[in-house]
């Protein structure tokens, strides 16, 4: 008698080739190219790429049936410029999209010279508010969240929890100023009271946000929780996820770069999936048509983590629900049960319209 599991698999084999047969490939198959620009550091990593690299590769599959197909062109180089200088040379081939793992500095270059041209650009890696409300880049998507998601996330948390009094422990070295002001808006919207950790307030502290991974020598703050850079601390991805098909999206991840699938990886992921969801509707490669669906309340995006996801019209950011997790036990994700918003819970997380410089800045983000 044929085991069981044997006799799905040669039922799905003879499906899928049912399937292929009566799907032939075609020689007017159309490709869409994308290009993966890397600013390097030192060593190097597959950070991204490879969550690029996994949404291509399963694309493909469904392309076959749809005569569609994406190629994925990669490049870096230790220096902006460079990278700026090979995009331009890649537009003048016919490239529009691109997928950028880089700093501030890149994006805003590569920004200034999309912006009078069917270019869409995809911030996978940088984090910075000062994008996403100050320079309102019109030629950038984000799919990393920003500090003040984060922070806005952990801030929701302690508000639920009840966790009103918080000590603020700044770093010494200034290299995560940052995140702590990201934290210093949240607190303000979410009415959490700020304490200095250098002075005796006398009001009693319930956690302490730490904004780097200094060492803590002051014996009193070990023994608060720790919210921030170190302690609870709100990711988009991250291995704690279970739930919401994550644990799939997980396996095929680490089949694929044999180890787990980080939040720069998932961003990653995040950018290839918008675009072949793109492609598979609009059915072209035109650049223009692709973007304005891309920019449209049409394209939603199921991406395993409980919500569905769209971009903000106003500042080019995907909405992004937080894991919350403390070493790799996911504590509770944000927005917390009970928060409300008029449009989208998604946006109690980060800048939000009304509060945003980047509304009809450049008349390309409003879409009222």
């Amino acid at each position: 008698m044929v085991d069981k599991k044997i006799q799905k698999l040669i039922v799905r084999a003879v499906f899928i080739m049912a399937l292929l047969g009566s799907h032939p490939v075609l020689a007017n198959v159309k490709q869409l190219n994308i290009v993966y620009l890397k600013l390097v550091a030192s060593p190097t990593t597959t950070e991204g790429f490879d969550g690029v690299m996994l949404a291509i590769n399963e694309s493909n599959i469904a392309g076959k049936f749809l005569q569609q197909q994406f190629k994925l062109r990669h490049f870096e180089a230790e220096k902006p410029q460079n990278l700026l200088q090979q995009a331009q040379q890649l537009y003048r081939t016919g490239e529009r999209f691109f997928i950028i793992n880089g700093n501030e500095s890149l994006l805003f270059q590569l920004d200034l010279w999309a912006r009078d041209k069917d270019v869409l650009l995809f911030n996978i890696n940088e984090s910075s508010d000062r994008l996403r409300n100050d320079q309102c880049l019109p030629s950038v998507l984000h799919t990393i969240p920003s500090h003040q998601m984060k922070t806005d996330a952990i801030a929701q948390w302690l508000t639920k929890m009840k966790l009103m009094n918080v000590l603020r422990l700044k770093d010494p070295n200034n290299t995560s100023a940052d995140l702590l002001a990201a934290f210093e808006r949240s607190a303000r919207r979410f009415g959490v009271n700020l304490i200095d950790a250098d002075t005796k307030s006398g009001v009693r502290s319930d956690a302490l946000f730490v904004s780097s991974v200094e060492q803590l020598n002051d014996d009193r703050l070990k023994m608060l929780p720790r919210v921030g850079a170190m302690g609870l601390s709100a990711f988009s991805w991250h291995l704690a996820i279970k739930k919401w098909g994550a644990v799939q999206l997980k396996s095929r991840f680490k089949h694929l770069a044999e180890r787990e699938m980080n939040q720069v990886d998932f961003s990653g992921y995040l950018a290839g999936l918008t675009l072949s969801q793109a492609f598979f509707h609009v059915k072209s490669t035109d650049s223009t048509s692709l973007i304005a669906f891309i920019r449209s309340p049409q394209l939603v995006l199921a991406a395993y983590v409980g919500h569905p996801l769209t971009y903000r019209p106003w500042n080019g950011q995907l909405r992004l629900p937080m894991a919350l997790v403390n070493g790799n036990m996911m504590v509770s994700q944000s927005p917390q049960r009970g928060s409300h918003h008029r449009e989208n819970i998604l946006d109690t997380l980060g800048v939000d319209r009304d509060n945003s410089s980047c509304v009809n800045k450049h008349g390309v983000f409003d879409e009222s």
